[in-house]
C-alpha cells in the first residue's frame, strides 16, 4: 500500500469539469440502500457501521439522483480500516479520502477522475489542508488516477496475511498497526 497527499490550496476550486452532469453529494443512512446492489452484504454492513462512526460517503449520482455510478468514503478523524488491520492516525489539518469506488461497468469513464475532486471544496471550507488516500500497489488504475489528481506518494506499508491472520507494518506517523483506539484531535 502506498500513503498518498494533495495540498489543497486555499484559492482552489474544483480543477475539473464533469464531462456529464453529476451530482456528487453526501448520504445519509437512509441512502445508503443506493450502494447496496454494487457491494457485498459484508462490505455494506462495513459500510453501515462506517456512517455510525461519523466517517462520511460521497456518492456520484446520475442527474436525476436515482442511480449511483461511484462513491467514495472521506473522514477528518483517526479511524481503524479491517481490510488493512491498521488504524490511520489524524494528522492536524488533513482528512482521508479512503475506499473510492465506480460501479463495474461505468468504469473507463473518467467519473472518478472528474467527480471526485468535486468532494475538496467541502473539506478545504472546514479548514483542511491536505488530502491523504491510500493506493493497494497491485491497483495500477487507481495508482495512475490518483497521480493525475495531484496525489504524490509519500511513504509505503505492507499488509500481511497468512492463515487468516493479517498483520500490517507500519510506515509513518499517520499508521499504527491493529486495532487501537487512537484519538488524536
Amino acid at each position: 500500500m502506498i500513503f498518498f497527499d494533495r495540498e489543497l490550496a486555499p484559492e482552489m476550486e474544483v480543477p475539473f469539469l464533469p464531462r456529464h452532469p453529476y451530482v456528487m453529494r453526501f448520504l445519509d443512512a437512509g441512502e445508503l440502500d443506493l450502494l447496496r446492489p454494487h457491494v457485498s452484504e459484508a462490505k455494506f454492513r462495513m459500510y453501515s457501521g462506517r456512517l455510525e462512526r461519523g466517517m462520511k460517503v460521497s456518492a456520484c449520482l446520475t442527474a436525476d439522483e436515482t442511480e449511483v455510478l461511484g462513491w467514495c468514503w472521506t473522514t477528518g478523524d483517526a479511524f481503524y480500516e479491517p481490510y488493512d488491520n491498521a488504524t490511520y492516525v489524524k494528522v492536524d489539518g488533513s482528512f482521508f479520502h479512503f475506499d473510492g469506488e465506480v460501479v463495474s461497468e461505468k468504469r473507463g469513464r473518467g467519473i472518478a477522475f472528474t467527480a471526485f475532486p468535486l468532494i475538496w471544496p467541502h473539506w478545504r471550507a472546514r479548514g483542511y489542508r491536505q488530502a491523504h488516500c491510500t493506493v493497494d500497489m497491485a491497483n495500477k488504475p487507481s495508482m495512475k488516477l490518483h497521480e493525475r489528481l495531484g496525489y504524490t506518494p509519500r511513504e509505503q506499508f505492507v499488509v500481511r496475511t497468512l492463515l487468516g491472520f493479517k498483520w500490517t507494518r507500519p510506515a509513518g506517523p499517520r499508521l499504527r498497526p491493529g486495532n487501537q483506539e487512537t484519538r488524536v484531535r
